[in-house]
């Protein structure tokens, strides 16, 4: 008889447990949160132009053109930014790092040094489509001969540096050229007429740009005797 009540529970037991009812899973369960990492401390970001500016540091030179997030329109920019290797032609966000320099430190140079510290974005841009400039305000390009003087001359303010002597077509004096001329290769002695082309960026946010001047095609290459 005590055996009989045994098996009976036993048999009770199992018949509950196979009519219990399933857990219902957890609705709406929400996703644990993500936590981007902060932006390190001096850290800034900044939007990198697709196209450098022709500008005047101690010398012609191409700067980037750089805005900060606070910053409408973009400005030149005359430094480096270690550790970022910029491509023509894409424009950039970039996290950069603004640290103090370790003495000691030339008169004419800034006191600080910018890192690269992330590439946020990297976009290419077409260079029509180029929104460092707005529509009022478009970049040109325009081609132009030039005839480039055997000789060079003493820069303007000064001396100690060497200037080419260019004139256009139609005008009869050499006059001292302060830029470079991207791809051409002076001749000492060799009188060489030149077509380039002249990118003009008319931007008023950017008032020491000048046109940049890039060659074409060697058309004539005369050796003058003196």
């Amino acid at each position: 008889m005590r055996n009989c009540i045994v098996i009976f529970v036993v048999m009770l037991q199992l018949s509950a447990m196979a009519h219990a009812p399933e857990k219902a899973p957890k609705k709406n369960a929400k996703p644990k949160p993500t936590y981007e990492k902060p932006m390190p401390i001096n850290t800034h970001v900044w939007t990198v132009s697709a196209q450098r500016a022709s500008c005047v540091g101690v010398g012609e030179m191409h700067c980037l053109l750089v805005k900060q997030a606070n910053e409408k329109n973009f400005q030149l920019f005359y430094d480096n930014i270690e550790g970022f290797e910029y491509t023509e032609g894409y424009e950039y966000v970039i996290w950069v790092r603004k640290e103090l320099k370790s003495p000691p430190i030339p008169a004419d140079a800034s006191i600080y040094k910018y890192v690269l510290v992330k590439i946020v974005s990297k976009t290419p841009v077409n260079a029509q489509n180029d929104n460092t400039l707005n529509n009022e305000n478009a970049s040109t390009t325009d081609t132009t001969t030039i005839v480039v003087h055997e000789k060079k001359a003493p820069c303007e303010g000064n001396n100690n540096a060497m200037c080419l002597q260019i004139k256009k077509a139609g005008v009869s004096n050499f006059e001292v050229f302060f830029q470079n001329i991207s791809g051409f290769s002076f001749k000492d002695g060799i009188r060489q007429t030149i077509l380039v082309s002249v990118r003009k960026a008319e931007n008023p946010m950017v008032k020491q740009v000048q046109p940049i001047y890039t060659l074409i095609k060697v058309l004539k290459s005369e050796i003058i005797d003196k």
